[in-house]
């Protein structure tokens, strides 16, 4: 990164576009819960101040929240499948199976085929990936947000989802425009980084692409004045 980049970050890091509001300025609106025993957390999104979202695991509360600025983000989410369906697909063709052979060479083996068959389909579901929706920065391309399909309540994550996708969209107009909107991304990787949950790899990865980005528009000006 050159000086004159390096000291806009720095200046931008202070910033209203980049500075995240204290605990006592936050205004919350919405919340989701998400559980996983599988992996014994407890995920809590919380959006506040029309386009914040705070992200903690319940479970561990010595472990410092993560921050989303939502004006960062692309607003439409990459929806990732879960492996649910193939996983209860192969049970059901495995009990199917079981049946057939018990029926045909030991009828008195059914009961145990029909204990065994729940038992497969619950272990399937404990151990399933459910879906869900990833949001990456915009122009960083780093995932900095994921929530998650339930298996038995679809519709509030779905719901949460097109909220974060709507304040993402809106909030947009916040940000200062041309190569200084680039400058603000550059700066929120850098927060993201200074606060402790973004991995220098992938602040050096978005520092990449937002660098290149600059280049290409740097390029693209020289060409329009020439």
């Amino acid at each position: 990164m050159n000086h004159s980049a390096h000291a806009l970050v720095t200046r931008m890091l202070a910033d209203d576009c980049i500075a995240v509001p204290s605990s006592n300025q936050r205004r919350i609106e919405s919340r989701l819960l998400q559980r996983s025993p599988r992996r014994d957390e407890e995920v809590e999104l919380v959006l506040f101040n029309g386009h914040y979202v705070a992200i903690r695991d319940r479970r561990r509360p010595e472990v410092p929240e993560r921050v989303i600025n939502l004006a960062y983000l692309d607003p439409q989410p990459t929806y990732h499948a879960g492996d649910i369906i193939i996983r209860v697909s192969l049970v059901g063709l495995v009990s199917m199976l079981m049946i057939i052979v018990a029926t045909v060479l030991q009828p008195q083996a059914l009961l145990m085929v029909a204990v065994a068959a729940p038992c497969l389909l619950l272990l399937a579901l404990m151990s399933a990936r459910l879906g869900r929706w990833e949001f990456r920065t915009a122009t960083g391309a780093i995932s900095v947000c994921s929530v998650s399909r339930e298996l038995f309540r679809h519709a509030r994550p779905r719901r949460f989802v097109e909220l974060l996708a709507e304040r993402a969209e809106g909030a947009q107009i916040i940000l200062p425009k041309g190569n200084k909107r680039l400058a603000a991304e550059l700066a929120e990787h850098r927060r993201m980084l200074d606060s402790g949950w973004l991995s220098k790899r992938l602040y050096e990865s978005a520092r990449r692409r937002l660098l290149k980005e600059l280049r290409h528009k740097a390029d693209l000006s020289k060409v329009q004045l020439a």
